[in-house]
């Protein structure tokens, strides 16, 4: 039986970062549930340009994941993220594919995994749930400082515009919308670096280790 670490909140809090330092920390793997609809979307955008994804492209591709595609670092642009958020509103799809993070979670020793309904859907059960929240400019800061580097036409204003939109779908959609899991540990990171976050979630979890 693994050892579930659910990371859950808004997009730009500092999910993918928090649980990729605590995979280091603790030797094991984690997993960016939100590249996966990010890896059905790349991937229909190479078959249609529709932003109206039809549902049996979709399906097949779903069906089809491979895991080494949910670590592909060309997975940031601002379309393939607002496809995804897209995609997500779809049950068929979503039942697919959290029927593949689930079985992700029981092959492992230690499971580190982030996304927007972890701690309530995939893994309501976890052994720990984290849900990271920050301010949307902070946010939207952070995101235009890490796709900077990748896409010249990065613009701040857009992405605090489409974080926000972002959201609003996430939280409203019909089938597991992204909620705040009611026992999950609430951290802020508006004001806290990477090493700060590390450093609150780790005690929560060595706590939790050395009671079990």
């Amino acid at each position: 039986m693994a050892f579930v670490v659910a990371i859950d909140g808004v997009s730009g809090a500092g999910k993918g970062t928090l649980a990729k330092r605590l995979s280091e920390l603790y030797h094991c793997s984690y997993l960016p549930t939100g590249n996966i609809y990010r890896v059905v979307a790349k991937k229909y955008l190479g078959h249609s340009a529709s932003t109206e994804p039809e549902e049996r492209k979709l399906l097949e591709i779903a069906r089809n994941i491979d895991i080494k595609d949910i670590y592909d670092p060309n997975l940031r642009s601002d379309s393939i993220a607002n496809l995804a958020s897209i995609i997500a509103k779809n049950p068929k799809v979503r039942e697919i594919l959290n029927d593949f993070q689930r079985n992700w979670c029981q092959n492992q020793k230690i499971a580190i995994i982030e996304g927007r309904d972890i701690g309530t859907t995939i893994c309501p059960n976890a052994d720990v749930k984290f849900y990271l929240i920050a301010d949307i400019k902070t946010r939207a800061s952070r995101r235009y400082q890490e796709l900077k580097t990748i896409y010249d036409s990065a613009d701040e204003k857009t992405i605090e515009k489409e974080l926000s939109e972002r959201d609003f779908r996430d939280s409203h959609r019909a089938y597991s919308p992204a909620t705040q899991p009611k026992d999950a540990h609430i951290i802020d990171t508006s004001d806290l670096n990477i090493e700060e976050m590390l450093e609150k979630t780790v005690k929560i979890i060595e706590n939790k280790l050395t009671r079990d």
